[in-house]
């Protein structure tokens, strides 16, 4: 699986953090992770939050469940490369 389809977007509310990966290729969807992180910024876990995809694409299961899977994978690559999540 090409993990360069895959664009990660971290956003600050008053909150706390959320994470989004979306898919840019067809079929476009996104999903929001719940992370866990430890305190030198290392991701432990991370579990499925949203997941949002077109209407068309609901029935075939086994389509968007390896790209998930895949989605999953990406992010959790992101957050091991050996550096923290930045901080701006």
């Amino acid at each position: 699986m090409n993990l360069g389809c895959f664009l990660r977007v971290d956003q600050e509310t008053a909150q706390g953090e959320r994470h989004f990966i979306i898919h840019k290729a067809d079929p476009p969807f996104s999903i929001e992770v719940e992370a866990d992180f430890n305190k030198s910024g290392h991701l432990r876990h991370c579990t499925l939050k949203r997941l949002r995809l077109p209407n068309s694409w609901t029935g075939d299961y086994t389509k968007y469940a390896r790209l998930v899977n895949a989605a999953l994978a990406f992010f959790e690559q992101s957050c091991r490369d050996g550096d923290p999540i930045p901080r701006f």
